[in-house]
């Protein structure tokens, strides 16, 4: 199942209180992209914060992966996470590979 996880920083945290923990952090993260449990990383352009593109099984599944990151460890940040499914909208239109509706 994939999984969006949307970084929420405590708005107490400030950039200082994270620099001990960037490099743990980024090890951590690479550690879960190379498992194959956090596909993309992505910067917010529009506000501070990360989102992860995950591969699990449960969104308790992703929780836990995401708990060993440093930043959510020492409640610096939290995660908003969202379990995707395959859009199943396409079935209502077509069948077989053919339209329901004639042209």
């Amino acid at each position: 199942m994939k999984i969006l996880a949307i970084a929420r920083i405590d708005s107490r945290t400030t950039p200082e209180m994270l620099r001990p923990f960037l490099e743990e952090e980024s090890r951590y993260a690479w550690k879960l992209y190379a498992e194959g449990v956090c596909r993309e990383l992505y910067d917010r352009p529009d506000r501070q914060g990360v989102v992860f593109v995950m591969e699990c099984d449960s969104v308790p599944e992703a929780r836990a992966a995401l708990a060993g990151l440093p930043f959510v460890r020492e409640k610096l940040i939290d995660f908003d996470l969202i379990p995707l499914e395959p859009f199943a909208y396409f079935g209502m239109l077509f069948r077989d590979g053919e339209s329901s509706r004639r042209v």
